[in-house]
């Protein structure tokens, strides 16, 4: 059964002590969650991860990456979004995160994270299409655009997780 905790303030969600039983420091849904996404990417190539607003989607993602057996391409359409992820990646994994984005341009490090802005066109051409095995595509509810569409269509044999808060936004319903 599935547990929602109604907080009435940041700081009252903020204050919610993380189980220390869990060796990702992971809340109860957020492994819940962690869980269900590697059942349905063993199956399927694509999930959706949905959790309200400051649950927890980068850190539940980066468990995810963190676990996962081959190289990751992350992508996000704004800088406090890229440089967010690389610090909780870097953080969970211990690992060095590269990035793709404007005059950078990534390595051969396991872990990527890229703008969507710029992974188009002919610097996506370049990327081998086996690079990555898995990608996440943060703010997924953009993930109907053409051009949020062409990174995951390149690299056609890799697994795809897209984190949102708001899933129906794509449709423009109700905004």
């Amino acid at each position: 059964m599935e547990q929602r905790l109604l907080f009435k303030t940041e700081s009252d969600r903020n204050n919610v002590p993380v189980p220390s039983g869990d060796p990702d420091g992971l809340r109860d849904y957020q492994r819940h969650r962690v869980d269900q996404i590697r059942t349905l990417l063993g199956t399927f190539r694509s999930s959706l991860l949905t959790l309200h607003t400051g649950g927890g989607k980068t850190r539940t993602a980066a468990t995810i990456v963190k676990h996962w057996p081959g190289r990751v391409l992350w992508c996000a359409h704004r800088d406090f979004l890229c440089n967010q992820a690389r610090v909780e990646l870097a953080a969970l994994t211990r690992e060095y995160i590269d990035l793709e984005k404007a005059n950078w341009h990534a390595g051969d490090a396991r872990v990527i994270v890229a703008s969507v802005q710029t992974l188009q066109g002919e610097r996506l051409k370049r990327k081998p299409r086996d690079t990555f095995s898995l990608i996440v595509m943060d703010e997924g509810h953009h993930g109907t655009s053409k051009s949020w569409r062409a990174i995951p269509e390149h690299f056609e044999s890799a697994k795809v997780l897209y984190l949102t808060a708001t899933p129906k936004r794509a449709d423009k319903i109700g905004y």
